[in-house]
């Protein structure tokens, strides 16, 4: 009984402190999240087990694009409320936009911040990752549906770096804003 008493009283220290000390564990939840599926590859176009976890997790159809459904299984995974969509834009609603393209509409994006990527050729934001970190020049993603090259149609979660005005929006599903 003291045993446990001790270990709940040293969890709820470290939790206390990590706030105390700028870091938020709900970020870092997401963040291993997402990261454990680095290297997860598609069986043939948008297949497999795991991508059929990731589009099962948002009605999407086998061999949909799932690039938005890899971010609604990682964010639900952690309890966090969002689209649950396999559609793309609908990961930038208003009041979840904290970054529209060189401009920071209410935060500096952070770990776990959504990314959206526009292209011009559909008119909309197409594909979508995660922000693992940010600085002036360039991004650090973790994004499903990609490749080496970064197209929005790849094979893989893929762990990329990326030139920060290549980023069109970001919104925040952790912080409630």
């Amino acid at each position: 009984m003291a045993k446990s008493l001790i270990v709940l009283f040293c969890s709820l220290v470290l939790y206390v402190a990590s706030y105390a000390l700028g870091s938020d564990p709900v970020r870092e939840d997401v963040e291993k999240t997402f990261s454990s599926q680095i290297g997860i590859k598609e069986v043939g176009h948008n297949g497999g087990e795991q991508v059929g976890q990731y589009l099962f997790s948002v009605d999407a159809p086998d061999g949909s694009a799932w690039c938005a459904a890899f971010v609604s299984w990682c964010l639900t995974k952690n309890g966090i409320p969002n689209p649950r969509s396999a559609w793309s834009p609908a990961y930038f609603h208003e009041t979840k936009v904290i970054y529209q393209r060189g401009a920071f509409k209410k935060a500096e994006p952070q770990s776990g911040d959504v990314f959206g990527i526009w292209f011009n050729d559909k008119g909309r934001v197409a594909h979508v990752g995660f922000i693992l970190s940010w600085s002036d020049r360039e991004v650090v993603t973790v994004e499903g549906n990609t490749n080496e090259a970064g197209g929005n149609d790849g094979d893989g979660v893929y762990k990329k770096i990326r030139l920060a005005n290549q980023i069109y929006q970001v919104s925040d599903f952790i912080s409630g804003n």
